[in-house]
Formats: structure tokens, sequence, C-alpha cells
């Protein structure tokens, strides 16, 4: 087109660029479509009307792949300092390719310096990421970054891919990794529910989320709540509310808990299973709270012979009702989070709803794993699965690390398993240091 003196329309250039990055040897293409990008660049220098997408995200991350995949890694510093000077927001895949290349070349150095700049951006590191991290230690045998960046990776990653153990076989199989000559023994097992590892006998602790961790996702809660200022108001009388009356040891999503199993003719809110769950934690001895929004507590609403019960619930502290204009479920969480500990809340909720989207991050899905309570309603019984004793996540415990794999069966977009499944079907990696000789 260029060499018939036609105009090149600001999309084409994209068009090649993208084209070119999604081949099967994109490496292969490199010096072409980085012409493409320089002559994309100059017809943008020279329009009176430049379009800021016209070099966006898109066109950096196609162009740093490219010349990764090519190890031209000059040229991919340069593109990011021009998609930096042209103050573009760059995305994890980015920088993916590119750390990938420099791990595959043994670039350590290199790795280090991309790795400051996704967490410079804020981006939060795939397990690919982490394990083109660890195996750059591994190839330079740098013992002090491979456990810097493995604590990190047991901190983000909490159950790693069967393929993530080749990197973890390889390091501690390593000379580099051997603690004054003493050798790692490695060897797959198991934990039982109750988290004793099968191998070395360790007990593995449950982990929660630390403190700073916590106030950030209370705060993303409360931002969900705080549009208007009648919300904040009966939002700063429940936390008064809760500060009086707490804490729980159970909340439960009463909505949540009345509609199970009502999807058929005749169905209904179902204030007897609410009850009934009720009932089956108050007999361990446990502190129960019940969220319910006040639309399902009026005469109107509730049955007659429920009506007792719900005004003794009220008139004990048990049952705190959110008002009209306000999501239940904001209640229900805040309080969950915010007690911490072991407070368990109880919902087949999996919270994937549009404001829940606004909160949806590792750290949101890990508090789920620890206290989250699934159940099913069969007549006049409930059944419960709450989370197991510990935290199926690495763990160091003294010289031994554990290392889970992933799920087979589900994952935070399926079918939740129950805790006993997971203990059943889970493997384990365990190193533990050699006895001295």
């Amino acid at each position: 087109m260029k060499s018939e003196g036609m105009n090149v329309a600001p999309y084409i250039y994209n068009v090649v660029i993208n084209v070119c990055s999604k081949a099967n040897d994109p490496a292969a293409f490199k010096d072409g479509a980085y012409k493409v990008y320089q002559d994309m660049k100059q017809a943008n220098a020279s329009s009176k009307q430049r379009k800021k997408s016209d070099s966006g995200e898109p066109i950096y991350s196609a162009m740093i792949k490219l010349c990764s995949k090519a190890q031209d890694f000059d040229a991919c510093e340069t593109i990011i300092a021009e998609m930096e000077a042209a103050k573009v927001e760059p995305k994890l895949r980015t920088f993916g390719p590119l750390l990938q290349a420099h791990s595959d070349a043994g670039n350590l150095d290199k790795c280090i310096w991309v790795h400051e700049k996704l967490l410079s951006y804020e981006l939060e590191l795939t397990e690919d990421d982490y394990v083109a991290l660890l195996r750059a230690c591994v190839k330079t045998g740098n013992s002090e970054r491979f456990y810097a960046f493995l604590e990190s990776f047991i901190d983000e990653i909490w159950q790693p891919n069967l393929s993530t153990w080749d990197v973890l076989n390889d390091w501690f199989n390593s000379e580099a990794a051997q603690v004054d000559g003493r050798k790692w023994r490695i060897t797959e097992g198991t934990v039982s529910k109750e988290g004793v590892c099968s191998v070395t006998g360790d007990q593995l602790q449950s982990v929660e989320l630390s403190a700073e961790v916590t106030t950030e996702l209370l705060a993303k809660i409360e931002k969900l709540v705080r549009t208007d200022e009648k919300r904040m108001a009966q939002w700063d009388e429940f936390k008064q509310w809760l500060e009086e009356f707490g804490p729980f040891d159970v909340v439960i999503d009463a909505a949540n808990v009345g509609y199970c199993n009502q999807n058929f003719d005749g169905g209904g809110f179902n204030y007897a299973q609410i009850e009934l769950m009720v009932q089956h934690y108050e007999v361990q001895d446990k502190k129960v709270l019940i969220v319910l929004h006040e639309r399902r507590t009026s005469d109107e609403e509730v049955p007659a012979e429920h009506r007792a019960q719900i005004a003794e619930w009220r008139a004990s502290h048990k049952m705190f009702n959110c008002q009209y204009g306000n999501n239940d479920d904001w209640y229900w969480l805040y309080t969950a989070v915010k007690l911490g500990g072991r407070t368990l809340m109880v919902s087949n909720d999996e919270m994937r709803d549009h404001h829940f989207q606004m909160i949806h991050n590792r750290a949101f899905r890990r508090w789920k794993e620890r206290h989250q309570v699934h159940y099913q309603v069969h007549g006049s019984r409930v059944t419960v699965d709450e989370p197991l004793p510990y935290s199926a996540r690495p763990q160091r415990v003294g010289d031994n690390w554990h290392f889970p794999a992933a799920d087979t069966a589900a994952d935070d977009s399926g079918t939740t398993e129950t805790a006993s499944a997971q203990v059943a079907d889970r493997k384990w990696l365990c190193v533990e240091l050699a006895p001295v000789n």
C-alpha cells in the first residue's frame, strides 16, 4: 500500500502487527513487524490528529512478544521505554513473554528487572510468571533469589499445577539447594483431613489473611455501600450494632438458605430452613448471626408459624435486618471478613455477581477458601461442608516444605468439591532435608 502511495489507516498497522504476533513462529516475522511498527510511529508523529489508541497497549504488547520470541532484548527495552513515555498502561501480557524469554536464556538479572516492572504497575503475577522466575534461579544456582521468589510464590499461588513441580524438583535436587552438604528428599504424599503430612508427620496450619490485606478487603466492601447518604447512615448504624452485639462464630446468609431447594411449583422462601441452620450451630454452642433483609421480616411476608421465631431472633440480637435500598450481601460478607479468626460464613452463593466482581481478587478467593461453608438441606435436617482445619496451600514447617497440587475436579469457576473430597484427591510434594550422616 505504501509503495503505491496509498494512505495507510491506523487500524491496518494494528492488524498486521497483531497477525504477526499470533503466528506459529512469531520470531520469523519480527523484522517485518518491526518495520511496520516504525512506519506506524512515523505516521503518528506526522499526523495532526493523532489518536491515543493508534499506539495502544495491544500494539506495544504484540511488539514486545515478537521481539521476545526473537530474543531481541534491546528492542524490547526500547519499546517498553516508548510505551512508558507515551503513558500507556501495560497489562500482564505486556511483560509475560519477555519474562519467559529471559528465563529461557538464563538471564536472572533481566528477569528481576521485568519482575520489578510488574510490581511497579501492580500487576498480579501468574503461576507461569513465577515458574519463569524460579527457573532462572535454578539455571544460575542463585539460592537467595530462589527462596525470595518462592516466598512470594507460595503466598500468591495456593495450589500449583503438577507441571510446576518440575521446577521445584529441579531446584531441590540441585547442588545449589544443598544445606551444608545435606541433600533434600523429595516424596509424593498426602495430607489427612486433620492436616498431618503422611511423609514428614508435620501438622499444617490454617493460614489467614494478613491484617493489611484484610483491611484492604474491608475497604473494598465498604466502597460498594458508601454510594449515598441513606446507605451510609444505616451502614454506620450496623457497624455500631456489630461492635455492641458481636463477635459471632457463624454468619448465615439467610436469604440463600431460605431459597435453597425452592425452585419448584409452590416453592418459596422457607423460614424453617433458616431455623434448622441456626439450630445446627447453636447446639454446638456457636454464637450465630442471621443477616436478612428487612422486607423478609414483615408480617405480610412471614408465615404466622414463624413470626415468633423472627421476633425472638431480633430481640436476642441474633439477627440484623438491612433496610430497603441495601444489599444484604454486603452485610454478611463484611461481618464475616471483619470478625476474621475462625468465623464461618454459611452460604452456597459463590459470589460472582457484578458487585462481587469489584472485589474479586486472590485475597477474596483465599478468604472464601478459609471461611465459606457450603451446605445442603435434606427435609428436616441440614448438612454442612466446612473448611478444612488447615490451609491447602504451600507451607514450610521447620526445614520441610509441602506443596499441594491444584484441584483436578474443580476450580473457582466450577462446581465446588467437598472438603473431604479435596483431601482424598489432592497430591502433595513433600520436601525434607536429609538427616546428617
